[in-house]
């Protein structure tokens, strides 16, 4: 751990910091490896994880659109409709800005969206779809990024630590001013 002392000196104040002699002895190169070994892996778990996010999303909803048309059977979309696909969602977030739609057998243009899921009611056949509509921080705050964050976050002490150790002018100051 660095060790800052603080002296006066008559009005002026002179920081000293002392650090251990394997942080001066690392080389730039080595700070540059373990960069990109903590970056690497956070940046793919990150996106991983964001992706598996999405999937859920659209399970989610396309259960949730199954149970509903079983307990339904929907010939157009009314509010108790709605309800009882809201009420079959099991991610919260989705409940407030999800939504259903009468479609045509086409397959949708927008691919953040449920299966379509076609029945016949009155001897007519229906399809409907279910849009999660929500956004991608949304979706963000649904992944897990517990991981990521701390291999972010070691990667920020890292470089702090490799800036204060190589003093590399503005850049330190700006990195020591960071929250």
């Amino acid at each position: 751990m660095p060790c800052v002392i603080f002296r006066s000196q008559s009005e002026s104040l002179q920081f000293e910091t002392s650090y251990p002699q394997q942080i001066i002895d690392m080389k730039p190169i080595t700070a540059i490896i373990v960069f990109f070994s903590l970056m690497f892996p956070a940046l793919f778990l990150g996106y991983n994880n964001y992706a598996e996010a999405k999937e859920n999303i659209i399970k989610d909803v396309n259960q949730a659109l199954a149970k509903t048309v079983i307990y339904k059977m929907p010939t157009k979309i009314t509010e108790d409709t709605l309800q009882v696909f809201k009420s079959n969602l099991q991610i919260n977030q989705l409940k407030e800005t999800s939504y259903l739609s009468l479609c045509t057998e086409e397959p949708s243009r927008i691919t953040f969206c449920s299966d379509t899921v076609s029945f016949k009611t009155k001897g007519e056949r229906l399809y409907i779809r279910a849009y999660p509509n929500c956004s991608k921080a949304t979706i963000f705050d649904i992944s897990e990024q517990s991981i990521p964050g701390a291999l972010l976050t070691i990667i920020k002490i890292i470089l702090r630590i490799t800036f204060i150790a190589f003093g590399t002018g503005i850049v330190s100051v700006i990195l020591m001013r960071l929250p």
